[in-house]
């Protein structure tokens, strides 16, 4: 089948009118509106979920990281009660964050 101008158009296409092209150009916009924010809905929830999983391994580690520096702070400690007293020893590893140099 051909048009005016020569060219082939698909078996049953019919003649519309601007009105009716119009039309469904709104509900195709439309259409195309609502899907892509379903998919962006969809995208964020993946990502949401993927950035949670992230964060809770990061607090973990954070943790892991704290108690390895008490293990150390209490290893030290230890180490210098082979030279004088528990408490002495437990003064001098708790002051020497806090030493000034000039």
């Amino acid at each position: 089948m051909t048009d005016v101008h020569g060219t082939a158009r698909p078996a049953g296409a019919r003649d519309s009118s601007t009105g009716d092209l119009v039309k469904q150009l709104t509900e195709q916009v439309s259409r195309l509106v609502r899907d892509e924010l379903k998919l962006a809905r969809v995208e964020m929830t993946r990502k949401g979920a993927r950035a949670g999983r992230g964060i809770g391994l990061f607090g973990g580690s954070g943790i892991i990281a704290l108690y390895g520096t008490g293990c150390l702070i209490a290893a030290a400690v230890m180490a210098i009660a082979t030279a004088v007293t528990a408490w002495l020893a437990a003064l001098i590893v708790g002051a020497a964050p806090f030493a000034r140099r000039s």
